[in-house]
């Protein structure tokens, strides 16, 4: 199982099929074999990480 606090890039592999939650709060479903996308938000760069079950989103 990947580490659930480490963070992926835009641009980097998916490694683990799941809910990740970008630097602004926004929520996306990624499957393998993708890369994760700019930011929904401002169109720039961020960072994802695999969301908690806790967590909302901003919207």
């Amino acid at each position: 199982m990947a580490d659930r606090q480490r963070e992926f890039r835009t641009g980097e592999r998916v490694t683990e099929p799941g809910e990740y939650v970008c630097t602004a709060g926004n929520r996306k479903r990624y499957e393998g074999e993708e890369t994760f996308d700019a930011c929904p938000v401002s169109g720039e760069e961020t960072t994802w990480r695999l969301a908690d079950d806790t967590e909302t989103g901003c919207c």
